[in-house]
Order: structure tokens, then C-alpha cells, then sequence
């Protein structure tokens, strides 16, 4: 027998088996329902909506049996919150996968992760920010410089490690490396009129200012620990 699975962006996925006869044509008729989606609203830690945050549901891997298999992609269902905060994965079957996992991750705030339920509303789920800095730019004669380019770039801490870089402050900085420090990969955050940017971080990050009128300026390193918010004056 040959299965097939048939899959759209509305409905439940049906997989059927089928023998393909010696000549090798074979009408298939099949009954599409429509499928579940699991839904939510991710909020920002004061009651903001997070646009732009990337959703991913799959497999836990304490629950799995066995190393994680390249077939197991093609169930993952992935999503991205919209201007309101809403997302939608899916579709699903009649069965919704309550052993998985909903991962979400975001530039400005911390990777959340969570089990899911019986319940395909997943309701409003807040995510914690990030650390920030904001970074005021200023030339030598005080005055505020818009259109600066602001980039946070996080530097290796090794006192964060306790000799055998298995902290969990360790893997949580090993996790945030890959390009958690620079929101915009096109060259992190301008500053406004006010010559003001916000660049969002944790731990230990030098930032680095550019604008086509002034030379660059790399700060010393600046030690954000915790949940602290600061801020600090650039000269051009």
C-alpha cells in the first residue's frame, strides 16, 4: 500500500493508503474537513501588542522518543504574530498535538516556551522584554543627531561560565547569541529627532554609533544584568 497525505492552509490533513493498480492510474476521491487552529495574542509586558514575533510549534524533545527525526519538520506548524498581536497555526485534525511545545521568540523580548492543551485558544500570553538602553546621540555642541545608526553588539562574558559552560546563565547567553542583539538586521535602530534610539540587550554589549557626517564611535563595554532599563550619552 502507498499512503497519501493531503494537506492545504484551511483544512484538517487526511492521510489515506491506497494500492496503485498494475496499469498505474488510480482515481482518489477524498473528503476535506475543516481543520483546528490554535490561536492567542502575545502582549508585551505592560499590555503593548508584539507584531513581528516568530511562533513555532513542535515536538518536546524530553517526550520524544529517539533523536529528533527530518520527518518531523513537516509537522511543525509555524506562525507570525501580526500588528495586533494575534497568530493562528494550523490546520489540524480532530487531534491537537498536546505532548508539543509552542516556542516564541522576538528580537526585543525573552524566548518563551510552552505546553500546550486541550484548548486551542491559547488566549493572551505575555512575553517579558528584553533589557534595554537608550542611547541619546549629541554632537560636540550638544545638539541632538537624528538619522544615527545604533547597534548594541554583544560581547563573550566568560565569568558568566562556572568552568564547565553548563550555567544556565551560560546557555542562556549561548542561546541569545545568534543576532538577539541587533533587532534590525539591516543595521539596528535610528535615532529620532531628539537624536534618541533604544537598543534592546542582555549582559555585557559595546554599542557602536554611525552617521555619514561624523566619525563612528565604538562605547566601552556596558554591563546590562537583570531586568535594568538605563541610559547613556553618545558625543559624535
Amino acid at each position: 500500500p502507498t499512503t497519501l497525505v493531503f494537506t492545504d492552509q484551511v483544512h484538517a490533513p487526511q492521510k489515506i493508503e491506497v494500492t496503485v493498480p498494475e496499469e498505474g492510474l488510480l482515481d482518489v476521491a477524498v473528503t476535506m474537513h475543516s481543520g483546528v487552529f490554535i490561536t492567542g495574542t502575545l502582549v508585551s509586558a505592560g499590555g503593548g501588542p508584539v507584531e513581528g514575533a516568530e511562533l513555532v510549534i513542535m515536538k518536546d524533545p524530553k517526550k520524544s522518543k529517539g533523536a529528533f527525526n527530518i520527518s518531523d519538520s513537516f509537522s511543525m506548524k509555524q506562525a507570525v504574530s501580526s500588528h495586533d498581536g494575534s497568530f493562528r497555526l494550523g490546520p489540524y485534525g480532530d487531534t491537537l498535538p498536546t505532548a508539543d511545545l509552542l516556542y516564541v521568540s522576538h528580537a526585543c523580548h525573552n524566548d518563551l516556551e510552552r505546553p500546550l492543551g486541550q484548548n486551542p485558544d491559547l488566549g493572551e500570553i505575555e512575553l517579558t522584554p528584553l533589557s534595554s538602553t537608550e542611547v541619546k546621540v549629541v554632537g560636540e555642541s550638544g545638539a541632538p543627531v537624528p538619522g544615527a545608526q545604533v547597534v548594541a553588539e554583544w560581547i563573550f562574558d566568560e565569568s558568566a561560565f562556572d568552568g564547565e559552560g553548563d550555567t544556565a546563565e551560560a546557555m542562556k547567553m549561548g542561546r541569545s547569541f545568534a543576532g538577539r542583539y541587533v533587532p534590525d538586521a539591516g543595521g539596528g535602530e535610528v535615532t529620532d529627532a531628539m537624536g534618541v534610539a533604544r537598543v534592546w540587550g542582555e549582559w555585557k554589549h559595546k554599542i557602536r554609533v554611525t552617521h555619514p557626517e561624523y566619525a563612528p564611535l565604538e562605547t566601552c563595554p556596558v554591563a546590562i544584568l537583570g531586568k535594568e532599563t538605563q541610559s547613556i550619552t553618545v558625543v559624535l
